[in-house]
């Protein structure tokens, strides 16, 4: 009976720890949110400007930064199959996960997304350490947010709630 118990516990356990996949056109919900079908994914490692969010270019000219990492997102996308692979769900119930534009898992979404200034890495949980790699670039080269002045969209998100 005990090993019975012990077959089924480790069964449970490695399924939990299989990835899952979800493949569709996305719907653009904001830099860092999609949908596909139902779905709400959260692109994980990420952490992009909120909507509303408002950036300075280096002129000190105010822009919608959060508009405009959507846009680039959209742009990114633009109406193809993605394939996402998740491991786990947020508090929030949303599937948190890396998106590919290939189901070889060739090109990262979210690695594209901090490659090109529209969203930072999201330090507060761990990430690939690649994406040191994407970040530097992105400020080398002024892209995105990059280009001027902007808050943190966590420290917005408080700021404004």
């Amino acid at each position: 009976n005990m090993k019975y118990k012990l077959i089924i516990l480790f069964l449970f356990i490695f399924q939990s720890l299989q990835a899952s996949e979800i493949l569709g056109i996305a719907k653009v919900v904001d830099g860092d949110t999609i949908k596909i079908r139902k779905q709400i994914i959260r692109l994980i490692f990420i952490d992009a400007p909120e909507i509303k969010q408002k950036c300075f270019t280096k002129e000190k000219k105010i822009y919608f930064c959060g508009k405009e990492s959507k846009e680039f997102l959209k742009n990114i996308i633009n109406n193809k199959q993605i394939y996402c692979e998740y491991t786990k769900k947020d508090k929030y119930k949303r599937i948190l996960s890396e998106c590919f534009l290939t189901k070889k898992k060739l090109r990262s979404i979210n690695y594209k997304m901090i490659e090109n200034g529209w969203a930072l890495i999201y330090k507060r949980y761990s990430f690939p350490k690649k994406y040191l790699i994407a970040e530097d670039y992105a400020k080398k080269t002024n892209s995105g947010i990059w280009q001027g002045k902007f808050i943190l969209p966590e420290i917005w998100r408080i700021k404004n709630k």
